[in-house]
């Protein structure tokens, strides 16, 4: 029991000690606290610049078409009396950029002053023809009922619709040529009535309809074999020997002999005027009027057409640009010559690469060509 209760004791005074030294305050320690640094940030890295793995798309360069040689020959001359097919338009009906195209211009089919006489480069159902202004020119193509009748063969003017003048003739009578442009006034039958109008000259009379056409290609005819003549002093050529005046004919005029005899002092001959290739006179002249030279004739002529003026028509109004010689114009749906500038000229800004031209049709809508396309645009 004793043992037991030291031990208790024991407990006992330790639990006491312990419990005296708990009741001292503990030593405090001062602890500093120091902030920590802020981490250190690197600058953000420029960004990097990606390379586009897709490139730009390429435009094709424009290929011009429709300039071949004809065309180019065509813009180069337009000169509708060179042995070439020719036509003259004497309304404002529908001009066309392709024989399949949109009608353009102002087609109120308004009469023109004088049909303006133009050649033809394709002789299609609507043919087509370059104009030829003083600083551009046009390929266009036009309606044949617009056009003014031609004469596609020699065919003598007749006062009644059943005339005949024999062969050899034995009346004197004019023989309306390849070319010449006349007017219809009548219709009788198989024949009509025609009016012939140039440089002061105006007949009539009854042709064959037949020999009538829009456009007309003249033949390449040989060489004449018939004696001919000249005049030694001004005279006159006669319906009959002796009879009415057809027409004067000056010193050195020529003429052809149809008969190898004179009859009654007069000899039948055929007269072509120099500058009026469109009529071939048949008559009598005094046999005493003429004389064979040993040298041949010199013969000048021109023709043209006369001044029309040219519109805008609705694109009066629109803003006007300059364009340089020799730029090339196109058709403004596709990259086709349709024309070449001549001089610097104006035409109308229509917007997105478009201009319009003015002729006597009105407005003719076109692009330009690119500058590196060159060409022969005149003489």
């Amino acid at each position: 029991m004793h043992g037991l209760a030291l031990a208790g004791s024991c407990v006992a005074a330790i639990g006491c000690a312990a419990g005296a030294a708990s009741t001292q305050p503990p030593a405090r320690t001062a602890i500093t606290v120091t902030p920590a640094e802020p981490p250190a940030v690197s600058p953000a890295p420029p960004p990097v610049q990606v390379a586009s793995s897709v490139a730009p798309p390429i435009v094709p360069p424009i290929v011009v078409e429709g300039y071949t040689d004809e065309i180019a020959a065509a813009l180069a001359d337009p000169w509708w009396g060179s042995g070439s097919t020719r036509i003259a338009v004497a309304r404002r009906g529908a001009v066309r950029l392709r024989p399949d195209g949109p009608d353009l211009g102002l087609r109120d089919q308004a009469s023109f002053p004088a049909a303006r006489r133009m050649k033809v480069v394709e002789d299609g159902e609507r043919p087509r023809v370059v104009t030829s202004d003083r600083d551009v020119r046009l390929l266009l193509h036009v309606e044949r009922q617009d056009a003014r009748p031609v004469l596609v063969r020699a065919e003598p003017l007749r006062p009644t619709p059943g005339a005949m003048f024999g062969d050899p003739p034995r009346r004197g009578h004019v023989v309306l040529q390849p070319g010449a442009w006349v007017d219809v006034a009548a219709r009788e039958g198989a024949m009509v009535r025609v009016a012939y109008r140039e440089d002061k000259v105006t007949l009539s009379g009854w042709i064959d309809a037949e020999a009538l056409g829009t456009t007309m290609t003249p033949d390449k005819h040989p060489a004449d074999e018939r004696p001919g003549y000249q005049a030694r002093r001004a005279t006159e050529l006669l319906a009959r020997p002796g009879g009415k005046s057809m027409i004067a004919l000056d010193i050195h005029d020529a003429v052809v002999a149809i008969t190898s005899r004179a009859t009654g002092g007069y000899r039948l001959v055929e007269y072509a005027a120099p500058c009026g290739g469109d009529l071939v006179y048949i008559g009598y002249v005094p046999a005493n009027d003429l004389h064979q030279p040993n040298y041949g004739t010199l013969r000048g002529c021109g023709h043209g057409s006369p001044h029309i003026d040219r519109v805008f028509g609705e694109f009066e109004a629109a803003p006007r640009v300059t364009v340089a010689a020799g730029r090339f114009l196109l058709d403004p749906d596709a990259p086709r010559v349709v024309g070449c500038v001549l001089a610097p000229t104006e035409v109308a800004a229509l917007g997105d690469g478009r201009y319009a031209v003015a002729t006597i049709w009105g407005p003719v809508p076109v692009r330009l060509a690119p500058e590196d396309f060159t060409g022969k645009c005149g003489k």
